[in-house]
């Protein structure tokens, strides 16, 4: 995929088609750190993953932003502004339900360990 020759921007629906049926295996969680320097064609696949609706099993998507280094004029903000609308969005509260529960299993892990 990283190829010089291979134009992912040419194949984002085949690589979007391609994840989604590995989602449909299984649940996953997909996260996702320093947004801000996601190039458009990265922002444009998490995109058309984050709309789709009807997958088989679970998934839930993090994405970490730092929010200091996002500039209006960029695609990652807008994602960032498109993320904070799905949020309030009543309909996607279970999205944000299925985050808080992942963080805290995640965070019990990390007590765990320690």
């Amino acid at each position: 995929m990283y190829d010089n020759q291979y134009d992912i921007s040419a194949h984002i629906s085949e690589i979007v088609d391609y994840l989604i049926e590995l989602i449909n295996e299984n649940s996953v969680c997909i996260i996702i750190d320093n947004v801000q320097n996601l190039d458009e064609v990265s922002i444009e696949m998490f995109e058309r993953l984050i709309d789709k609706e009807d997958y088989k099993n679970n998934v839930t998507f993090v994405f970490s932003f730092n929010t200091d280094k996002l500039y209006s004029s960029t695609k990652p903000y807008q994602f960032h502004k498109k993320l904070n609308y799905y949020m309030h969005k009543s309909l996607n509260i279970t999205i944000a339900v299925q985050l808080m529960v992942f963080l805290m299993m995640m965070l019990k892990s990390i007590l765990l360990i320690v």
